[in-house]
């Protein structure tokens, strides 16, 4: 993500863009994972994102212990807001599912 964030900021002037992958530099997924402390986690990632790839989140499933991955069809990366019906839908099986 840092080297990706470098080579898309490279060039352009877009102060904001640069920034946000800025505060990328000192974390990556794999640190990431390692301080998650909660009992349910569900990846959910859009089939078409192209800004993060899925295998991406399929990664960061593999790094969380008793984790869920979920990928949502026809959706990129903002899929909360593509497809709003099929995140809740998957977080309300996931959660119904840990509550048995």
């Amino acid at each position: 993500l840092v080297m990706h964030g470098r080579t898309v900021c490279e060039g352009n002037d877009m102060g904001m863009v640069k920034a946000f992958y800025r505060q990328w530099t000192w974390a990556t997924a794999d640190d990431a994972a390692k301080v998650v402390k909660v009992p349910t986690v569900v990846v959910v990632h859009g089939a078409e994102d192209r800004l993060i790839v899925p295998a991406a989140g399929e990664h960061l499933h593999d790094m969380i212990p008793d984790s869920e991955y979920r990928v949502v069809d026809d959706a990129g990366h903002q899929v909360m807001e593509e497809r709003p019906a099929d995140v809740a839908e998957i977080i309300m099986g996931v959660v119904s599912k840990k509550k048995k």
